[in-house]
């Protein structure tokens, strides 16, 4: 007899749905704890930064600022602060209202990770003003927003639309300008674009080429109040002209250098260069100024920083619509103040002229040199502050040398656009060629200018011999 046949009961199929449900509140406990940190750290992070970003405001005695407002949520923050602006000798100051909206990480917005996103909303106080603004723009709005990652490190992306305002007689249109700041640790970089701007009236008209700003400064730590770094800043063309008479300048570059010369010291150099520069029927082309300040003891320069740093937060704290009165300094910052110039003095500073110098048809003329004090070194404290009140002794403790050279046809040109008196310079070149203070070799012209001990000289000679 067979076995009958035995079915089983078929085993119920087990529902993902609490696993989800369940890996979902986990997932959301985890995003929102994630959220609440990441909201307190954002509420510090955007306060030192208003806090660091209203001093430097705040020191320029034209510019205050103030935070007025953090409202803290749980996914988004509002963060609130007053702008003043109040040029000298202008009439009620300009305010303006800056609102932060942050939203919090760790998925700020829903678009990447970090701990928030701040997009900041500037608005005038005055609602003339504002609407005067927003027609300039044609209704579009600057945009300022700022990523700020896990590890603290903030990206800015800048945008100014293009705009068109008449007032007065006259047109000024510009084209949109977009920029990114990058901070990462103690690094801090700087990339600016922006494509110009022209002006038409009545009185004339003006044309502003691209310019650029770029750079990157880093600090050695927080203390760090100078860093080291580059930054290069360009202007392509520049012109105006007015009653038939045009100003026009070319390649504008402005770029400066600051490193450590050794671990105690830094170097300092900016450079000026313009490619052309024309005006009435004067050119000048090829124009070069290298200026630097070299061997600054770097612990007492960073301390004088800090100091100055420190007084005007004092002179403007609490104080939200104008720069308030410098502070008198204390018997201890005094005391310190002297002894870290004396520290600075001590370890010889030097002012150098890497370059001047300006190209004419008949080839380059050329003066370089540089400026010190090196007999301050042995000096006390109370030597120096005597000092102060004698400037004809002061001066008499600067050495300085200058080496100047150029070819007779350059240098006759360069006085000869000038005119007058100048132009008349050109004929008392060979009575000083003849008495030895200037050298002749072939058409190059070359002298040595030193100041010591009170005493100039011209290659040598003591002027009057």
């Amino acid at each position: 007899m067979s076995r009958p046949n035995t079915v089983r009961p078929a085993q119920k199929r087990r529902s993902p749905l609490p696993a989800v449900l369940l890996s979902a509140v986990v997932t959301a406990g985890a995003v929102a704890g994630a959220t609440a940190v990441f909201s307190g750290r954002t509420q510090q992070t955007t306060e030192e930064f208003a806090q660091k970003l209203t001093s430097s405001l705040n020191a320029s005695g034209v510019v205050t600022a103030q935070q007025t407002g953090y409202q803290k949520g749980f996914a988004s923050s509002t963060q609130t602060m007053t702008v003043n602006i109040a040029p000298e000798d202008a009439g009620k100051p300009v305010q303006l209202l800056v609102t932060n909206h942050i939203k919090h990480g760790p998925f700020p917005g829903m678009r990447g990770v970090g701990q928030a996103i701040v997009d900041t909303d500037i608005r005038f106080a005055d609602a003339q003003t504002q609407a005067q603004f927003e027609r300039a723009f044609a209704g579009k709005k600057p945009t300022i927003r700022t990523l700020i990652g896990l590890g603290g490190d903030t990206s800015t992306r800048i945008e100014v639309p293009g705009g068109r305002v008449t007032e007065d007689g006259s047109t000024m249109t510009w084209q949109a300008l977009q920029g990114d700041v990058a901070v990462s640790g103690q690094t801090t970089t700087t990339n600016l674009t922006w494509p110009g701007l022209k002006i038409t009236g009545a009185d004339g008209q003006g044309e502003l080429g691209a310019v650029t700003l770029r750079g990157s400064t880093h600090r050695q730590n927080e203390q760090d109040q100078l860093g080291t770094g580059t930054s290069t800043f360009k202007i392509a063309s520049m012109k105006f002209t007015s009653a038939g008479q045009t100003v026009r300048l070319n390649n504008m570059e402005v770029s400066g250098d600051s490193r450590l010369s050794d671990p105690e010291h830094y170097d300092g150099v900016v450079k000026y260069t313009i490619g052309e520069l024309a005006f009435a029927d004067k050119n000048l082309k090829n124009v070069q100024l290298h200026l630097g300040v070299r061997h600054l003891a770097r612990e007492p320069l960073n301390r004088l920083l800090g100091l100055v740093n420190e007084m005007q937060r004092a002179s403007t704290q609490g104080n939200s619509t104008q720069a308030a009165r410098t502070p008198d300094l204390t018997p201890a910052q005094e005391k310190q103040l002297g002894q870290d110039m004396l520290a600075l003095l001590k370890d010889s500073p030097r002012l150098t002229l890497d370059r001047l110098s300006l190209t004419q048809p008949g080839g380059e003329i050329l003066l370089t040199g540089q400026a010190s004090a090196p007999r301050m070194a042995t000096m006390t404290a109370q030597q120096l502050e005597l000092l102060t009140d004698q400037p004809a002794v002061l001066a008499t403790m600067a050495d300085i040398h200058l080496e100047a050279g150029a070819s007779e046809q350059a240098l006759t040109e360069l006085l000869g656009l000038f005119g007058g008196r100048l132009a008349n310079l050109g004929g008392t070149l060979q009575p000083m060629i003849e008495q030895g203070y200037v050298v002749k070799q072939g058409d190059q012209l070359r002298t040595v200018l030193d100041f010591k001990d009170g005493t100039p000289t011209l290659n040598g000679k003591a002027l009057g011999d």
